[in-house]
């Protein structure tokens, strides 16, 4: 087999002989669609020196998610993944909880090549009281990164419509003739959760409910058991939750308790996970935009490795509301 030259790389891709070099030895020098272009050349080719070309040196994109065991973390964490890899990134997926400092450690190992750029998907950006230090080092270092569910001063940053999603439930629920609501919530110190309860306080007030209460707790199963009991012990015949997951234990815990779903109890999740249409009832939810986030977020971060320094834009996502069995018409109370 003939020895494949630079020369003949850089024919197939439209580069020059320069261009090929520095993907080859320093990539970060390269645009990332430049990169790819030399990439699929050197693919087709077959160039003969891993040594000098290995999978190591690929280019990387780092995904650090707030955890990987909500199935709307590994939601993002999969579909960001894909997106990097369809563009020639090897996706490096990665978690991190709030406030134990391990966020820190994971950017050090990433800011650099052949990392190319980072997203951050409810990582300490969404909660209030957090230190914001190593996000200031990016921007110092004008690493590239964008921030997901939370916003960051003069990052981009990309969320669902938090307010709206409220919104939806609260008229799922007011159609269906629900005077005494309750929002089962996660703390509010984080912003998602923040914004939430605020517009959940407004609608009821504006939809003139007789009761509503916030009962706030962990983003759990159990917890979201517990605090379903709680507030069907307090009267409140329809409960929305900040997470599909609170939602699954609270229909455990309430089955269990003896009450019937959407009978005795109307029940509406928040995130639009695909099994929610398989459980026992099928889960009415507020459904994220998922994908359309992280392709929005993924073209934003590209740029940004491509040198437009200026974008600070922040887009918020429509939810949509997808009506299930798990709500029904209000029980007659007095």
């Amino acid at each position: 087999m003939a020895r494949i030259r630079l020369e003949d790389i850089a024919a197939h891709s439209g580069v020059s002989i320069a261009t090929v070099s520095r993907v080859l030895n320093k990539p970060e020098m390269v645009s990332l669609n430049t990169r790819n272009q030399v990439l699929h050349s050197i693919d087709t080719l077959g160039h003969p020196h891993p040594n000098r070309f290995n999978e190591s040196s690929r280019p990387r994109m780092g995904i650090i998610v707030a955890q990987l065991t909500n199935p709307i973390f590994a939601h993002f964490a999969s579909s960001f993944a894909s997106i990097a890899s369809a563009h020639g990134l090897i996706p490096h997926i990665t978690c991190e909880y709030p406030g134990s400092g391990h966020e820190a450690a994971l950017v050090e190992s990433m800011a650099h090549p052949p990392y190319q750029g980072v997203v951050f998907v409810s990582g300490h950006h969404s909660d209030s009281t957090s230190e914001l230090q190593i996000y200031k080092k990016l921007q110092q270092r004008r690493f590239p990164f964008v921030v997901v569910n939370g916003p960051l001063k003069g990052v981009p940053s990309f969320t669902t419509d938090d307010k709206a999603g409220i919104n939806l439930a609260i008229t799922h629920l007011a159609q269906l003739g629900h005077k005494r609501i309750g929002l089962i919530n996660g703390d509010e110190k984080y912003y998602p959760a923040a914004i939430k309860k605020r517009e959940f306080l407004s609608a009821c007030s504006k939809y003139k409910m007789k009761e509503y209460q916030v009962f706030s707790t962990l983003y759990s199963a159990e917890a979201g058991g517990q605090a379903a009991l709680e507030a069907v012990k307090q009267g409140m015949t329809g409960l929305i939750f900040a997470s599909d997951l609170m939602a699954v234990g609270a229909l455990s815990s309430l089955r269990d308790a003896g009450f019937n779903i959407p009978e005795d109890v109307s029940i509406i999740g928040y995130d639009g996970w695909d099994i929610t249409s398989e459980l026992n009832p099928p889960l009415t939810t507020i459904q994220q935009s998922v994908d359309s986030i992280c392709e929005q977020a993924f073209k934003t971060l590209v740029s940004l490795i491509n040198g437009d320094t200026l974008l600070t834009h922040s887009l918020m996502f429509s939810p949509l509301l997808v009506t299930r069995s798990s709500t029904g018409v209000a029980p007659q109370r007095l």
